[in-house]
């Protein structure tokens, strides 16, 4: 291959429109880092979701489900409609009709995920997927 022909094959590969794909394709590992973040109580930012009513702390109790944190899970409706949304950027809703309300209750970063899970996956999955494509295109 010459330069020029290296060249334009550089110049052609497009790298919105891979990492796109590549996102898309992992869209399943997304939002389980984000339903893991926010089982574990927290937001995008480590915020703490807070702490449940002595009321609830019974309610989940008699469940069997976690009571010393505010998980967001109750039925599991909330995270179960989570999808990966791209718009400027990503972001993860739930199609659950809760989502608003909890947006608006917790704020925005329980649709994100924190920068800890986010660069293990972009460690692990992103970067080398994104590499591999690029490798390929080049050849």
């Amino acid at each position: 291959m010459t330069l020029i022909e290296l060249n334009n094959k550089i110049q052609s590969f497009d790298l919105d429109n891979e990492l796109d794909k590549i996102i898309s394709k992992n869209e399943d590992v997304l939002v389980d880092a984000n339903t893991d973040m926010l089982f574990s109580g927290i937001d995008a930012n480590n915020k703490s979701l807070g702490e449940y009513a002595p009321s609830t702390i019974e309610y989940k109790k008699a469940k069997g489900q976690p009571y010393d944190r505010i998980t967001l899970k109750d039925e599991g409706d909330y995270y179960t409609g989570k999808k990966l949304v791209k718009g400027n950027g990503y972001t993860i809703i739930s199609s659950d009709y809760k989502n608003a309300k909890l947006v608006e209750q917790f704020g925005i970063d329980i649709n994100s995920v924190d920068k800890i899970r986010m660069a293990t996956i972009t460690d692990e999955i992103l970067t080398p997927e994104l590499t591999e494509a690029y490798q390929k295109a080049i050849e």
